[in-house]
């Protein structure tokens, strides 16, 4: 009975883990790049980036709680990040490529953009207790423009809440500024 006690301890010890398991969520532009989501621990996710050609190549981008996407730019020099941290927060964080699948975060735009936002509408204080900022998309490579989404709702009395229609907003990196300027943008966008 001992050595069976034994053995099944030893037996345990020397068990595989499970493999993890990665589910890919996006690619880049050029489809280089793989977005994979790994589920490292209870409650805690993973964003990796992985070569599409070797997929032993990969690094860890980005640890979250709860639900993550990554919007790539149309040159993949770029990206972005959408954390939903919570269902009353999201924010957005910038990466700039540094080489290969390194992306280094160059600046968190949630609190930049809701100040603007505040400045705009004329607020000392954003008037949301729920405010969720996105990056839709990438609209212009050169410089590289961001638009940005922001949202949000008040609890109201007997909890109903009062939603926000979207606001929208541009952001320059070259000149890391905001503008609601679509027309200067569309201008540059045709060509006869």
């Amino acid at each position: 009975m001992k050595r069976v006690i034994l053995f099944l301890a030893i037996a345990t010890l020397h068990a595989e883990e499970p493999k993890p398991s990665f589910k890919i969520v996006a690619t880049s532009t050029n489809g280089e790049v793989m977005v994979e989501q790994l589920r490292a621990a209870e409650g805690t996710q993973q964003l990796w980036l992985v070569s599409s050609t070797d997929p032993a190549k990969r690094h860890l981008l980005y640890t979250h709680h709860r639900r993550a996407d990554v919007v790539f730019s149309d040159d993949d020099d770029w990206l972005v990040i959408n954390d939903h941290a919570g269902s009353g927060y999201s924010g957005v964080l910038l990466y700039r490529r540094k080489i290969g699948l390194e992306y280094e975060r160059v600046a968190d735009l949630t609190a930049p953009v809701w100040k603007y936002f505040n400045q705009r509408n004329g607020f000392k204080e954003t008037p949301y207790d729920h405010a969720h900022a996105d990056a839709a998309c990438w609209i212009s490579a050169d410089p590289p423009i961001l638009l940005i989404r922001l949202s949000g709702h008040l609890s109201g009395p007997a909890g109903i809440l009062k939603q926000s229609r979207g606001w929208h907003c541009l952001y320059n990196i070259r000149t890391q500024s905001f503008s609601t300027d679509l027309d200067a943008l569309n201008k540059t966008s045709i060509k006869p």
